[in-house]
């Protein structure tokens, strides 16, 4: 098994990165599987190029492998105006139709600023990974008031939270198994 997180914001040091960066590492802790972060600043171009010309283009086609190639994929966005990111969106555009999530586990962690910031963006990541036939993970994880939740290190600072993030990783874990394993992808 081998676990992918994208994120959904291009800025450099973004809190949405800082959050992908520690729960990839608490993923792989929890599945003893690989997990990889695709960081969306490197394809943007691509990404760009992709929603011209209606599909993944050539130059983001590794990224397109890599999602067909994951056991499960946690999409990690802020919440913009009440939505998820427009990065987000970009990424989700380029994985094709039918998308190579269809039939995937795929997780939602949201963040941002406001006391319930992380709820709009989740519910219409829902939706759309409805559309493209994934499998939703049940669950989401939220970080509220995401500016108050990092210390100055950028870590995580409340222990609850952290252990939290350690319950999310463990329980997606368990729901890609059961997922692959119903699909007739992995032994039961």
């Amino acid at each position: 098994m081998s676990y992918l997180l994208i994120e959904g914001s291009a800025r450099p040091d973004s809190r949405t990165g800082l959050v992908a960066r520690q729960l990839a590492g608490i993923l792989e802790g929890n599945a003893e599987a690989p997990v990889r972060r695709i960081a969306p600043a490197p394809h943007l171009a691509a990404l760009a190029d992709g929603a011209v010309a209606g599909g993944p283009v050539e130059a983001f086609q590794p990224v397109v492998d890599d999602v067909a190639a994951a056991s499960g994929v946690i999409l990690v966005t802020p919440e913009y105006h009440g939505s998820y990111s427009g990065v987000i969106k970009l990424v989700l555009d380029n994985l094709g139709y039918p998308s190579v999530l269809r039939g995937k586990p795929v997780g939602v962690v949201a963040l941002g600023a406001a006391r319930f910031a992380g709820t709009r963006a989740a519910d219409a990541l829902l939706s759309v990974l409805a559309h493209v036939r994934a499998r939703p993970f049940g669950r989401y994880l939220f970080f509220p008031a995401i500016q108050d939740q990092l210390s100055e290190s950028g870590e995580l600072a409340n222990p609850d939270l952290r252990a939290e993030v350690a319950d999310f990783a463990a329980e997606f874990h368990r729901f890609s198994q059961c997922t692959r394993q119903a699909e007739g992808l992995e032994p039961g």
